[in-house]
């Protein structure tokens, strides 16, 4: 790898789940594993370049990894939202924020760190949400963010979520519709430890 990791530790879990997934893809296929060329953070949130064969799933494994880090502080890995100092932005947990001086800030896209609830994501999401949203309250800020991307991508194609659960302390998820790119996004979310 070229450049490497330039993205601080917080990040470690989404990265890890993201290349389990892509892996676990790969590997009954015998498609060569694309490799990771560069990880890095990016106007606050997290990038990821690949080089070889990247198909539809490790871009929607991608896609949710990036979401997941406007949503997780890059230094602890504790929830977190977009912030600036400088002319610099960082996701940070509020506790980073305070120490290191940073000033939360709204863009477009800025995740806002309203509390959620399940009936709530239910309830937003239910064009393409047919069953409740039944997971511990850990897990709310990852459904979004999941939840969110299989919208958008539900946009252009018909995309059903007919499970959103949680057994076995793993986030169960099933999706119908959107291809490779939904069950990436769907695959990533689901393999994220926190």
């Amino acid at each position: 790898m070229a450049w490497g990791f330039t993205c601080g530790d917080g990040w470690f879990g989404i990265v890890d789940a993201m290349c389990r997934v892509v892996v676990e893809h790969a590997a009954p296929t015998g498609q060569p594993v694309p490799q990771v060329a560069q990880v890095k953070e990016k106007f606050g949130s997290l990038r990821v370049y690949w080089s070889g064969a990247v198909d539809d799933f490790v871009t929607g494994a991608s896609l949710m990894a990036e979401a997941l880090s406007k949503r997780t502080c890059e230094l602890t890995g504790r929830p977190g939202r977009m912030t600036k100092r400088g002319g610099y932005f960082q996701t940070l947990c509020p506790e980073m924020a305070l120490e290191l001086g940073a000033k939360p800030v709204s863009r477009g896209d800025d995740v806002q760190m309203a509390p959620l609830s399940a009936s709530a994501l239910t309830d937003r999401y239910s064009q393409i949400a047919s069953a409740p949203v039944d997971v511990p309250e850990h897990l709310l800020d990852v459904v979004d963010a999941m939840l969110g991307l299989l919208a958008e991508v539900g946009k252009d194609t018909s995309i059903s979520v007919t499970e959103i659960g949680y057994t076995d302390n793993r986030l169960n998820v099933c999706v119908d519709g959107g291809g490779d790119l939904a069950l990436g996004i769907a695959a990533c979310a689901a393999a994220v430890r926190l």
